[in-house]
């Protein structure tokens, strides 16, 4: 097994397990909404089961390898589009305000322990730690282009939401999951780089559309 899992997959994995995390600290932080949420979180589990962080990857695979990982970011996905869900039908607007806000606290998070292990601190850097923290999907299925890239500015184009497909029963659309990932990623950006932010053109939503990104320096933008 140990030849069959290579690189690739444990850096899904991890990744999977960090999506894992952060729907556990949703969910404590939802107890300012409901005093419920943690309960509401266990039975959303139940409903999709699945244990994977603390855990090696060689146990948790079967003969499929890459049908093992999907089902993982399917399991995980579900679980916080569900909890999404739930979160705005009991609060409204204020349960949306409040899911920001945490998602932004858990970007924030990992951003700051993201930029402890950079060497230096720049666009370049900043992205290439973006990529290893934040799940997007199986490889295979993002398309990603790379427009610009320097220290001073990385842009890059996404295109469609690989991850939608594992929300559609949760009744939380895809354009409120993608704007609360956007704030995760604006945290993270932000807290990985003095100066540094992250840019989301305005463009109409289209879940099989064109999405672009930009992370540049302050005061230091590129044309």
């Amino acid at each position: 097994m140990s030849h069959v899992l290579g690189p690739i997959h444990h850096w899904i994995f991890e990744q999977i397990c960090l999506a894992e995390a952060r729907g556990h600290e949703l969910a404590r932080g939802l107890a300012e909404l409901d005093p419920g949420a943690e309960q509401r979180w266990d039975e959303i589990c139940a409903q999709h089961p699945g244990q994977f962080s603390g855990r090696p990857l060689e146990e948790l695979v079967d003969g499929n390898i890459h049908g093992s990982l999907d089902g993982m970011i399917a399991t995980v996905q579900a679980r916080e589009a569900a909890l999404a869900a739930w979160a705005l039908r009991e609060g409204g607007e204020k349960g949306g305000e409040l899911l920001g806000r945490l998602y932004a606290d858990d970007g924030r998070r990992w951003g700051a322990k993201s930029r402890k292990l950079l060497e230096s601190v720049d666009a370049r850097s900043v992205f290439g730690a973006l990529r290893e923290f934040w799940l997007e999907g199986m490889p295979c299925d993002v398309r990603e282009q790379l427009v610009s890239e320097s220290p001073r500015c990385v842009e890059w184009s996404r295109f469609g939401l690989p991850l939608s497909r594992y929300w559609r029963e949760s009744g939380v659309d895809g354009e409120t999951l993608f704007a609360l990932h956007r704030q995760w990623l604006e945290a993270f950006v932000t807290a990985c780089g003095d100066g540094l932010r992250l840019e989301v053109p305005a463009q109409s939503f289209e879940p099989d559309g064109e999405f672009r990104f930009r992370i540049v320096a302050e005061g230091k933008e590129e044309s």
